[in-house]
């Protein structure tokens, strides 16, 4: 079996193991699982790194960009792949998550800017400095997200309130501009996901030309 750490859009997919962690608890392994890290660098659609999730889940020990399992001298370097044998436990802390195959693990991100604050004090001058200014482009790009995301709520009160008015109208409760109104908000709601996918694509691309800061 093998479990593989990707990023999405929603966050972390774990894939090809079935398991649950609890906080401070034990990951039993049933089988020889094969653990694959790829290359430490941004996740593809998330706001964080994997060296900070590494922080977050593997609690034995860290070492830069090195993380302990089982209580052993062992260390997972970037890229690097290991076996581990039916006896072998991760201890895992910070989260109760659950994870079957294939399954978006978004929870994820909501814990993540504190470890990179965390990470930061432990590191040389200048990875500190690095890891400070991901931190300040992580929250950025939260903000932006966010504001970006209450500007599209806005619409769905007004369909509400709409329907709201027309249900006194109608004695099946649907007034008869209803569908009309409806399809109006649809094609307007359309319009501003075809927005959103146009500025989140231009605006990655500003930071991939950028070098990846922004």
């Amino acid at each position: 079996m093998r479990l593989e750490v990707v990023g999405s859009p929603k966050g972390i997919r774990l894939v090809s193991l079935s398991f649950e962690i609890t906080n401070n608890a034990k990951i039993g392994i049933d089988d020889e699982c094969e653990i694959i890290l790829p290359p430490f660098g941004p996740l593809e659609g998330n706001d964080a790194k994997l060296l900070q999730i590494n922080q977050n889940w593997f609690v034995e020990s860290l070492s830069n960009d090195r993380l302990a399992i089982n209580q052993s001298d062992q260390y997972l370097a970037q890229g690097q792949r290991v076996m581990l044998r039916q006896s072998d436990t991760l201890f895992i802390r910070g989260f109760h998550l659950k994870a079957s195959l294939g399954q978006e693990i978004s929870s994820v991100s909501s814990h993540l800017f504190h470890s990179i604050e965390d990470l930061s004090a432990l590191c040389p001058d200048s990875e500190r400095q690095e890891h400070e200014s991901q931190l300040k482009q992580a929250k950025l790009i939260k903000a932006m997200e966010f504001a970006l995301e209450q500007a599209l709520v806005e619409f769905e009160p007004w369909r509400v309130e709409k329907n709201i008015k027309d249900r006194h109208k109608h004695p099946l409760g649907l007034g008869p501009n209803y569908w009309k109104e409806y399809h109006k908000y649809f094609d307007r709601m359309v319009a501003e996901q075809k927005i959103k996918q146009k500025f989140f694509s231009n605006f990655w691309e500003s930071v991939e030309k950028n070098g990846g800061s922004l």
